[in-house]
């Protein structure tokens, strides 16, 4: 799997044209042998565009499915799983699903960077013990960072975060009122931002009416480790 090109449609005239990213990839050797007036290197890219190019979020998805297990290196341990992990879940609309890849601006190395996201809770629990990002602006283009948390620290997960969400007695009480016959309340995404030396999680609430579904945003919910308002 790579990460090789990048395709610009043009929205007017539905022009198509191939950027090459990565000169190494063997594939696009051979394409560009076979086809020699298809692909354009990366340089020739307009710069309006190439200050706008993203990390993708499938290859990210299919990277940190891998690794949640490959992160062990003794032999031993990998054998057993002992240490496995999964990508972390949150409580989407009504339902319980995987964390999808997200792009924010965090803080790598001491400067701000736009990354694509996705955190790590270990097998079968819903604390957080690590998350994996790729980095999109150019300079850093293409790299991947783990950053881990200590076991013997306890870390809120998303689904850590939508049960304190729950629990609160102002916020359970008017999502039940919302959530009456004719009203539907939506839990948008969660999202996990690092912050500094810590961790901030956002969440969006919708509602909308059963019979002519329009969203509309209401609150958002904001928590750290200690504490919870919307």
């Amino acid at each position: 799997i790579r990460n090789s090109v990048k395709t610009v449609v043009d929205a007017y005239n539905g022009d198509v044209k191939f950027y090459i990213i990565d000169k190494e990839d063997v594939l696009i050797k051979c394409y560009r042998k076979i086809f020699p007036d298809l692909f354009t290197d990366i340089k020739e890219m307009p710069r309006e565009i190439y200050f706008h190019i993203r990390y993708p979020d499938d290859l990210l998805e299919i990277q940190a499915e891998v690794y949640r297990i490959y992160h062990m290196t003794e032999p031993e341990v990998f054998y057993n799983k002992e240490d496995a992990w999964e990508i972390a879940k949150e409580l989407y609309i009504d339902k319980t699903q995987k964390v999808t890849p997200y792009f924010i601006i965090a803080e790598i190395r001491g400067k701000p960077e736009f990354i694509n996201i996705l955190p790590f809770t270990p097998i079968k629990k819903n604390n957080m013990i690590a998350w994996i990002c790729g980095i999109c602006d150019t300079a850093n283009y293409g790299e991947l960072i783990v950053y881990k948390f200590p076991k013997e620290k306890l870390v809120y997960g998303p689904m850590q975060i939508e049960a304190r969400i729950d629990q609160d007695p102002v916020m359970s009480a008017q999502i039940t009122l919302w959530n009456q016959q004719g009203s539907q309340i939506i839990r948008g995404n969660l999202l996990v931002i690092p912050l500094g030396n810590t961790i901030i999680y956002v969440e969006p609430i919708f509602l909308q009416a059963v019979a002519s579904k329009m969203p509309e945003f209401r609150k958002v919910v904001v928590a750290t480790q200690e504490k919870i308002v919307w």
